[in-house]
């Protein structure tokens, strides 16, 4: 499956926030344990930013989530 790059960093954002959500976290708790700033967050869900490898690896450690489940476009299907 190819995917637009709009698209995948939209569904990134998007399951982003599922999971953050899913985990009873606000965007500030979230950024706190993943050593990010808040409004960070909030710019990755809205997909108005395209997080860096680092980025990606720092919120996954938070949700407590491979990295894998978090980028996998297969995945984020919401």
């Amino acid at each position: 499956m190819v995917m637009d790059y709009n698209e995948i960093v939209l569904k990134f954002g998007l399951k982003v926030k599922f999971e953050r959500e899913k985990k009873g976290l606000s965007q500030s708790e979230l950024a706190d344990i993943a050593g990010l700033n808040t409004n960070s967050i909030g710019k990755i869900e809205r997909a108005e930013v395209t997080p860096n490898l680092k980025t990606v690896h720092a919120i996954a450690n938070a949700l407590q989530i491979p990295v894998e489940e978090l980028v996998n476009p297969i995945k984020i299907d919401l």
